[in-house]
This record gives C-alpha cells, sequence and structure tokens, in this order.
C-alpha cells in the first residue's frame, strides 16, 4: 500500500497518467482510506485550476505572479 508520502509526491508531480494499472488502483485505494491526502488531492486541484484560470484571464501581465499567489493563499482557508 502506498505511504502518505508516496501519494502525495505523486499528486504534486501531476503523474498519476504514468502510473502502472497496479500502483494507480493502489493510489485511488488510499485515497478513499486517508481524508488528509484527499484534502491534500483538492488542494492540488484547486491550485492547479486558479493558475490556469489567472493565465487565462490575464496572460502574461507582470501582476499575474502576486495574484496568483493571493488566490492561492485566500482558497487554501
Amino acid at each position: 500500500m502506498l505511504t502518505c508520502k508516496d501519494v502525495a509526491t505523486v499528486i504534486g508531480q501531476d503523474d498519476v497518467r504514468n502510473l502502472g494499472w497496479w500502483r494507480r488502483l493502489g493510489l485511488q485505494f488510499h485515497l478513499l482510506m486517508c481524508p488528509d491526502c484527499r484534502r491534500y488531492a483538492a488542494q492540488i486541484r484547486a491550485i492547479g485550476v486558479s493558475a490556469r484560470r489567472l493565465f487565462r484571464e490575464h496572460g502574461e501581465d507582470p501582476q499575474t505572479l502576486e495574484r496568483l499567489r493571493e488566490t492561492i493563499l485566500r482558497r487554501r482557508g
């Protein structure tokens, strides 16, 4: 079974698609059993959604990074 550290590494690197089916099944099982890892995965997804939205809306605006940081901090709560 995967540990929380294993799950955090896979999710943080967005490497889920490159996992074999057995390891992917282990990841899904771990996420079913571990509320902390589910919460972490949801936070990573929220960060990705916020980042894509911010860059789509503001392009290469010099203040984009600061807005992204503020959005992440606001949603983190």
